[in-house]
């Protein structure tokens, strides 16, 4: 294997993918803004624009190295927001780009989650888009006010990344034995590569404030990788050292990270806690993007295929395949341990039953009593020196359109008419 990053070619695929998530988020618009067909219509291209280009943009990556490939896509926040601009207004966005190079370039590297089921968004590149889509629409309007000025959306990029164990990946004989020994440690060194090829063909010169961000075994590998790149010496945890040096700067937010809970008996809680998770929590995640919806999967497979990405399920990648994604969940049983100096912002949520911890749930309490509404309301006792612990009131993963997700995306439709006005 070569390590490579395939270009995109976007002119293979034609047809326009409706998303379940998209079709959910509508619904949940409409409960709480109404039903006006022209906010809809803004709503539905939003959601649209977006997660077509994170189609458009699924690659492969290829390590000789480590003997793996595994799938990942990115979004630009210019590109994203020149094309919905087109789209809403009818206008060509015509942008100068910034002269400005002390300007910060922000990336955000999403990390997986554990692979429990295999398919193509399990461990694949779109498993957590909507995490990506967050952090996009949070700084839409703004984009978009710069577009119409003539000026490029801020220096933003999100990538997804998945695993060799999705369908689309693959891994050698030789790669799936240390994969066994410490699928963490093992994943987390092809991250640490990926980032550091990634950034120096992407953004060499620039400064760059990264942030890792991981939800479940994500959390794990982002902090592990976070570790890895920072061992290099390439990279920095200091605000000084990004602005006096342009070192790019990690930051490591870890969401309901089941290695590094509190928890004594990690193995079974997730074992019991993950089916309970998904009856307990109804249906605040929306539909998922899996063999539940196998139109919607055929599509995007359809859309892959065409530009000649196709699935690697031999008899032998199955097997691997297979017996990876045991070694991944009996890992959680040895919990993951960082080193005293990395700094890791982990956020639990309180119903969360893969994680979840009697003395964290008492902490949150207390600090709720004395701290009223304020950020330190959900603030638990430090259990490292550099880290921060937060418990929140959320399952094992975020619900997409929560009411300030709503309000973000109503803002980004107001920018839209405005525009059009």
């Amino acid at each position: 294997m070569e390590n490579n990053f395939e270009k995109p070619n976007i002119e293979a695929r034609n047809e326009e993918i409706t998303f379940p998530h998209g079709e959910y988020g509508i619904k949940e618009y409409e409960k709480e803004y109404g039903s006006n067909p022209e906010e809809i219509k803004k709503v539905r291209e939003i959601f649209d624009t977006f997660l077509n280009l994170e189609i458009e943009n699924v690659q492969v990556y290829k390590s000789e190295k480590f003997g793996i490939s595994f799938p990942y896509t990115r979004i630009d926040m210019n590109s994203f927001t020149k094309k919905l601009y087109e789209k809403s207004t009818g206008k060509k966005a015509e942008t100068k780009k910034s002269e400005n190079n002390s300007e910060l370039v922000r990336r955000e590297f999403i990390f997986p989650g554990a692979p429990l089921k295999g398919d193509l968004t399990d461990n694949g590149p779109l498993h957590f888009a909507g995490e990506s889509m967050h952090q996009c629409i949070g700084k839409l309007p703004s984009a978009l006010e710069k577009i119409k000025n003539g000026e490029e959306a801020e220096p933003f990029e999100v990538l997804m990344l998945g695993t060799p164990v999705n369908k689309l990946g693959t891994m050698s004989p030789e790669f799936m034995e240390n994969f066994k020994k410490d699928p963490t440690g093992a994943m987390s060194a092809v991250f640490a590569e990926f980032i550091e090829k990634d950034i120096v063909k992407n953004n060499k010169d620039a400064k760059l404030d990264i942030e890792l961000y991981g939800i479940s075994w994500g959390g794990s590998l982002s902090a592990i990788t976070g570790e890895k790149l920072l061992e290099t010496g390439s990279f920095t945890q200091e605000v000084g050292q990004l602005k006096d040096k342009g070192v790019p700067k990690i930051t490591i937010k870890a969401q309901n990270p089941i290695s590094l809970s509190r928890s004594q008996m990690k193995g079974p809680q997730v074992w019991l806690g993950s089916p309970l998770n998904d009856k307990v929590s109804g249906d605040k995640y929306g539909p998922t993007m899996g063999k539940e919806n196998p139109e919607f999967m055929k599509k995007i497979n359809n859309a892959l295929a065409k530009r000649g990405i196709l699935p690697n399920i031999s008899e032998q990648q199955k097997k691997m395949k297979k017996k990876a994604i045991t070694d991944v969940v009996l890992s959680f049983r040895k919990g993951v341990k960082l080193k005293p100096e990395t700094k890791v912002t982990e956020i639990y949520g309180l119903e969360d039953l893969t994680t979840k911890s009697a003395s964290l749930t008492r902490e949150v309490k207390e600090q709720k009593e004395t701290h009223g509404e304020t950020l330190g309301q959900n603030l638990a006792i430090h259990q490292r020196e550099n880290s921060r612990v937060f418990g929140v009131e959320t399952f094992h993963e975020i619900p997409w359109f929560r009411e300030n997700e709503l309000k973000r995306i109503r803002k980004a439709v107001e920018k839209l008419e405005e525009l059009k006005n």
